[in-house]
């Protein structure tokens, strides 16, 4: 084993403060032939689990995997592609798999096959395929996740490092993330950006209100949620009963027809536009911005704006 990844490993088990008896066997784990059967998570090996726990107990632990992830990795994409290429995978994956648990596995196995992965990681390559096989090895995995999150595009759900072998490290990720809009016309995925509307929502997310921003806790509130749907379908009447499908859909099992319109009370206080509420009329002063068809659902007007 490379003395750099073998150094490392010693090093991240001592960040959590594994006693000296682990460490020890540690040690010689990593100088046996079957070093790399003997610390994988499926190999239920106590070490890893242990360690795996830890990190999922306070996920702000992720960092300090990264000096590991960065021993196996070879020559790095940068942050901005690697960003990319994560959410190119999500937008892929959000099609088999509810937003707010999508799995993606990476490998530092350059050109990963079923000869120089762990079957059972294979296996799940295969069924996922979250990248293409060049870029294996070259992901800077973790701050490229952790930005995401910082940008508040995902939420980290849980963290799992599966394999640690003599020139692969391997992990598994379980994330929230907020679809983006696909553009049936262009088959290009994108979000919707009008800014001549009353709202608008740009490439990251944030949505407008005749140029000023609104400010929403979180992407992943109820309430973000239920604007966006309604965004996504200005000025079309959005029933009852296709708000809580896509709600559904999207693992939140609890809204119902009269839910709906408390959330809608809720926004327009809690929601903030240059510090004051998200104003519930229009530039007219007489047209609702949600309006609410009684029986039936909401719709958002908006209107374009000179």
């Amino acid at each position: 084993m490379n003395k750099n990844i073998e150094q490392n490993i010693i090093d991240l088990f001592r960040q959590f403060n594994f006693s000296d008896d682990d460490i020890g066997y540690l040690k010689q784990e990593l100088r046996t032939p079957l070093f790399g059967f003997l610390i994988t998570s499926n190999g239920n090996n106590e070490l890893l689990n242990r360690l795996n726990k830890l990190v999922n107990n306070d996920l702000r632990n992720i960092t300090k995997l990264n000096p590991t992830l960065e021993a196996y990795n070879s020559d790095c994409y940068s942050l901005d592609n690697v960003k990319s290429i994560i959410l190119k995978s999500l937008n892929n994956l959000i099609e088999r798999y509810p937003q707010n648990s999508i799995p993606i596995i990476y490998t530092t196995e350059a050109m990963p096959n079923g000869y120089n992965c762990p079957s059972d990681i294979w296996k799940e390559l295969c069924s996922l395929k979250p990248f293409e096989l060049k870029d294996y090895g070259h992901l800077n995995f973790i701050d490229a996740l952790l930005a995401l999150e910082k940008e508040k595009i995902i939420a980290i759900k849980s963290f799992f490092v599966q394999y640690l072998g003599d020139t692969n490290f391997s992990c598994k990720v379980i994330v929230d993330y907020k679809k983006i809009i696909k553009d049936k016309a262009t088959n290009t995925t994108k979000r919707k950006m009008e800014p001549n509307r009353f709202i608008y929502q740009d490439e990251s997310g944030i949505f407008y209100c005749y140029g000023e921003k609104i400010i929403f806790k979180s992407h992943r509130t109820f309430h973000y949620m239920l604007f966006e749907y309604l965004f996504d379908n200005s000025n079309n009447l959005c029933s009852y009963g296709d708000i809580i499908n896509y709600f559904r859909n999207n693992g939140k099992r609890k809204v119902t027809k009269k839910s709906i319109p408390n959330a809608i009370n809720q926004l327009f206080y809690r929601v903030k536009v240059n510090k004051k509420p998200l104003p519930k009329l229009l530039r007219d002063k007489k047209t609702e911005l949600i309006e609410t068809i009684w029986g039936d659902g909401l719709k958002l007007n908006n209107p374009i704006i000179s």
